[in-house]
């Protein structure tokens, strides 16, 4: 498992990433879009002694093709940080992590999809963000149906994080994992709440 380099940030313990689907996929699109958007966070070698305190529902990786069909692709990508959940860390969330790495490799990744013509099969985005202060994981699921425009999602994620720490705030921490979706070009208006990570 990749782990975060320990000069990146005092705040931050670790990223996981996750692919699935066709060799093409994998290396024409996945790959080349985990390197741009979180490259500089990731290290070849062995794990991090940071153990995880929540748990993931079984890899999806060991899923049959047959239960996401033969054109499905996933991508994931899950920051940990030490921070506390709130405004600050929001916004470091949002704008120097999502707006100058991920949203930049994600319309990338668009643009290559539509060009590839890869686009036809349907493509599923998990962005998720563990604060381990307030022991809470913030998991945003993005689903591309087979010719479905991905005008907008990019915009979407960081609003539902956004809307994610407004819930918290109003209601506090209900559970450890809180589930947006984004279905059809729709964000859901009110979190999922879980006890493990779902599969996506």
């Amino acid at each position: 498992m990749p782990s975060t380099k320990g000069d990146e940030s005092e705040d931050f313990l670790e990223v996981i990433v996750f692919e699935y689907g066709t060799n093409s996929f994998r290396r024409d699109l996945a790959y080349p879009f985990l390197e741009d958007a979180v490259g500089s966070l990731v290290q070849e070698g062995p794990a991090s002694t940071y153990e995880y305190p929540i748990k993931f529902a079984k890899d999806v990786e060991t899923r049959p093709t047959a239960m996401l069909g033969v054109n499905e692709a996933i991508i994931g990508i899950s920051l940990f940080y030490r921070t506390p959940i709130g405004q600050w860390a929001f916004g470091r969330f949002c704008d120097e992590v999502w707006d100058e790495k991920i949203r930049p490799a994600m319309r990338k990744l668009f643009l290559r999809r539509k060009e590839e013509g890869t686009g036809e099969g349907a493509l599923t985005l998990s962005f998720g963000a563990w604060f381990n202060t307030d022991r809470v994981f913030i998991q945003v699921i993005a689903t591309l149906n087979k010719g479905e425009d991905a005008k907008g999602i990019d915009d979407l994620v960081p609003e539902a994080f956004r809307s994610a720490l407004t819930w918290i705030e109003q209601h506090g921490v209900q559970a450890p994992v809180l589930v947006y979706r984004i279905i059809d070009g729709n964000l859901s208006s009110y979190p999922t709440l879980a006890e493990i990570v779902p599969r996506v």
